[in-house]
């Protein structure tokens, strides 16, 4: 974590337009759509991380290696920016990227919120079909908060095949 970063957490808001927000309500959404789709591919990955490569894949498929992975390392400069005091929230190396599982939550999604990733609209093939397939797993009734694992008062989050929160290695226990 940088010395500078005085962020103790972001939530991620995936149903409806996204949305990242810091801890005391500022709005740190990126402004580039892409950036965004990033963010979303990670907080929905398990354990928050993917390899460079897959996103490469996902957001850039139609480009060479070496173009995409430009893109990427700009798209992740962006971010840094975007987030001003939480960029420790962002884990990068030389192989993957990654969000910190204790300072970036995933927001409930509220009944009404909208659709998910509403308005994100990436011109390639590879993230329009994961698009489509996550949407098409969050069309199903969310699970009753108790049936989740949650608290009881606690409104439902529905991930396509994982459990609230994270998934599969993330969150508590």
């Amino acid at each position: 974590m940088a010395m500078t970063d005085h962020c103790p957490a972001v939530r991620i808001h995936l149903h409806g337009p996204f949305r990242l927000e810091a801890g005391d309500g500022r709005d740190l959404t990126p402004r580039s759509a892409k950036a965004c789709a990033l963010l979303a591919l990670l907080a929905l990955s398990p354990r928050g991380q993917r390899a460079r490569l897959w996103l490469q894949d996902k957001l850039w498929s139609d480009r060479g290696h070496e173009q995409g992975a430009a893109s990427l390392r700009q798209a992740l400069s962006q971010i840094r920016r975007d987030l001003q005091g939480c960029a420790g929230v962002l884990i990068t190396t030389r192989n993957h990227v990654a969000l910190d599982p204790d300072r970036a939550r995933p927001a409930p999604a509220l009944p009404g919120a909208g659709e998910f990733l509403e308005g994100i609209d990436i011109r390639d093939p590879e993230f329009e079909a994961w698009l489509r397939s996550e949407r098409m797993a969050r069309q199903g009734p969310a699970p009753a908060s108790d049936e989740a694992g949650g608290e009881a008062g606690d409104p439902p989050v529905a991930l396509a095949g994982h459990a609230p929160g994270w998934g599969p290695g993330w969150g508590p226990g």
